[in-house]
């Protein structure tokens, strides 16, 4: 609902030709995986955080894998190209900064909070997408991508509390099945007192 793909959703301004529509298909598929392998990252990098791993650490080969990965694709597909002076160096350059600046913040949070709270709050960065799309591009969101980005986000916060529930309760049965054996352990002990008193 947030993307709209138009052989979903149609649209486009006409017939699309086979080409077209098996380009967004695969696009879509392509942005599927994209979200999984997302998830998986997010999950190890969760695991290495807990193994005393530092998050620097942690970014750097992330980083260092990305970059020897994407050289090797650009070069299989011959796509090298040098872009532009001006703005769009500068944008280029100031991605990079903020794209490195944001894996180091996850990474560090996924190393001291759970994946359920850093995920829920990491869908917020589609509303954050839409006001800066409309502040800096004056681009308005469409009703269908807004109530798109509701979901998502209504959706990881009743899974956060899902989560939150299910780990208090959790922690109050252990508590009272503590209770309750030490109920017993000083109950058995006082029964030994009793039979040595005999």
């Amino acid at each position: 609902m947030i993307a709209q793909p138009p052989f979903l959703f149609g649209g486009g301004g006409g017939e699309d030709s086979e080409e077209d529509i098996t380009s967004e298909f695969i696009g879509a598929m392509l942005a599927l995986f994209a979200c999984i392998c997302l998830a998986l990252t997010t999950v190890l990098m969760r695991k290495m955080g807990t193994m005393n791993i530092n998050s620097t650490k942690i970014v750097f080969y992330y980083a260092s894998v990305a970059a020897v990965g994407t050289g090797i694709l650009t070069t299989v597909l011959g796509a090298w190209t040098m872009p532009s002076c001006g703005k769009v160096r500068l944008a280029l350059v100031g991605m990079g900064v903020m794209n490195s600046a944001s894996q180091c913040l996850i990474t560090y949070s996924l190393s001291i909070e759970k994946v359920v709270f850093v995920t829920t709050l990491r869908t917020n960065e589609v509303v954050f997408a839409f006001i800066l799309e409309f502040l800096l591009f004056s681009i308005s969101p469409e009703v269908f991508s807004l109530i798109g980005a509701a979901m998502v986000i209504t959706a990881s916060f009743i899974l956060a509390i899902k989560k939150l529930y299910t780990e208090k309760r959790n922690r109050s049965k252990q508590k009272h099945i503590g209770s309750a054996a030490d109920q017993k352990t000083a109950e058995e002990q006082e029964i030994l007192r009793v039979e040595t008193r005999v």
